[in-house]
């Protein structure tokens, strides 16, 4: 599980890498304070996803293993967000929740790469998926 998570970990702490710099210089301590916490969110919110689709789909929960992990990518660095603009307000300022979107999307966008290329998620049979589209077996079928 966690193997299958290592390029989507590492592109969200390359990202958050690349940010240190202009959160340091922007907000201090604080700012970087949050990219870590914020790339901590992200990855944990990537395992947990991978765990869940793995189990729910293992155990023959095929929309719960695909519907949930979503969930989870999506809510959990929302939570995070929600919690530093809330808690934000008197420590840091509200233009640290920038810092959460670039690493929220590098995750999605390796994940989804990933899945791309390992044919994830295809519950197609070959068959089907190869077949050339021709009005004659649209009509047919």
């Amino acid at each position: 599980m966690i193997r299958r998570t290592l390029p989507a970990t590492a592109a969200t702490w390359g990202t958050a890498l690349l940010m240190v710099p202009i959160a340091a210089w922007r907000h201090g301590v604080a700012g970087i304070a949050v990219v870590a916490a914020a790339a901590l969110a992200t990855t944990l919110a990537g395992w947990l996803a991978a765990w869940l689709e793995r189990n729910l789909a293992a155990g023959g929960h095929t929309l719960a293993g695909l519907l949930a992990p979503s969930g989870v990518r999506m809510i959990l660095p929302l939570a995070f967000a929600l919690v530093i603009a809330t808690w934000g307000q008197t420590y840091v300022s509200p233009q640290v929740l920038l810092f959460i979107v670039p690493l929220y999307l590098a995750m999605l966008v390796v994940e989804t790469t990933v899945a791309i290329q390992h044919g994830e998620g295809s519950n197609w049979p070959a068959s089907e998926v190869s077949r050339p589209l021709d009005s004659a077996s649209y009509e047919q079928g």
